[in-house]
């Protein structure tokens, strides 16, 4: 999206302060595990999306939760594209991961 805005909406989540956090380390193709930078309130089952590291918006990929432990998400199929996670000199920005269910 260039000069658009996105809103986003999901569920009231009780407790939830943040609408996305941020991939701590790279998330590399053929992987099936995040590491993020702060705790989530996410569940097995739900549907969350792992922004591009790209200028290709279309390596942004939507995960399905299969367990949590701490701040490691581990997703029921692998990713397709490499997500460059901070710190890294080659990330300008902080690659954002939303609940999307």
């Amino acid at each position: 999206m260039v000069l658009g805005r996105l809103q986003l909406y999901g569920p009231d989540r009780a407790g939830a302060t943040k609408s996305h956090i941020h991939l701590a380390a790279r998330a590399s193709r053929g992987n099936n595990k995040i590491t993020v930078d702060s705790d989530v309130d996410w569940q097995a089952g739900e549907v969350v999306l792992v922004g591009s590291t790209e200028f290709d918006w279309q390596q942004a990929e939507s995960m399905t939760i299969e367990s949590i432990s701490g701040r490691t998400v581990t997703f029921t199929a692998t990713f397709d594209y490499d997500h460059h996670g901070a710190p890294a000199a080659e990330v300008s920005q902080p690659i954002l991961i939303g609940i999307l269910s």
